[in-house]
């Protein structure tokens, strides 16, 4: 074999080793990479939008096992995959904001209300729409009595005998929330006139119709807490009261 020839060899080995080399190297590469994205977890965690569950909660919901909190399996589950549904959650997203860290974003639906139904609650949103079914009864929604409704269907509108009151039922809780009065109960009467349920029943109050709406609740907030400090428990009529100072205000203890 003439010495040319014997240098090609050499030369092909060498070429060939240094591929093996090399794809060792970038194999081995892979794996390391592989092996650290594994075992990435993610520990912090912020919660936004909740009102309902709290940051335990959701993060226990959306991220129940240790797979869930490595960032890589997370952003192909958010991303690609269908999200399980929450009661009084319409949606979610979780954004990967670091190696060991995200956001999860939670929209949550809003009920104004619900009514009490076959040992369930049927919670509903500002028309009307049966958006909810629960075994579980929320303290921060007030139950409404007093409607005539006939049958009930998820996702549809609970027919009553007036759809105007639905604006009154939001236009009340709206001014609740206003006046920061904590209120376990709205009731109706057959001739629409309202009653408010404060302090579990302690305190009821006795609006009538919805005329000066926001002038009574804001006499109210002025002397719910006086009530409350004096141990008061009863009636407060404030059916006649307008916001020109007109009508009456009366309280009849229990």
């Amino acid at each position: 074999m003439r010495n040319n020839e014997v240098f090609s060899v050499i030369e092909d080995n060498n070429e060939e080793k240094q591929k093996h080399l090399l794809l060792s190297g970038v194999m081995v590469l892979f794996l390391l990479i592989l092996i650290v994205l594994i075992n990435l977890r993610i520990t912090d965690i912020k919660v936004l939008g909740n009102r309902t569950y709290t940051d335990e909660e959701v993060i226990e919901m959306i991220m129940p096992s240790k797979w869930d909190r490595n960032p890589v399996y997370a952003f192909v589950k958010n991303r690609f995959t269908e999200h399980k549904p929450f009661n009084f959650v319409s949606s979610y997203n979780v954004n990967i904001t670091g190696f060991n860290s995200c956001e999860i974003i939670i929209y949550e639906k809003n009920p104004v209300g619900y009514i009490e139904y076959m040992s369930g609650f049927m919670y509903f949103d500002k028309g009307g729409i049966i958006i909810e079914s629960d075994s579980c009864k929320r303290n921060d929604i007030p139950e409404i009595t007093g409607l005539k409704f006939g049958h009930i269907v998820l996702g549809r509108e609970l027919v009553v005998d007036n759809s105007n009151l639905y604006e009154e039922i939001l236009n009340i809780t709206q001014q609740l929330q206003v006046y920061q009065i904590e209120c376990q109960r709205i009731s109706f009467d057959s001739m629409r006139n309202v009653t408010l349920f404060v302090d579990e029943g302690d305190i009821k109050v006795k609006l009538g119709s919805d005329d000066y709406l926001s002038s009574k609740l804001s006499l109210l907030n002025d002397v719910i807490e006086k009530m409350r400090m004096n141990g008061m428990k009863g009636t407060a009529d404030l059916s006649s009261y307008t916001d020109r100072g007109g009508g009456s205000f009366s309280f009849i203890p229990d």
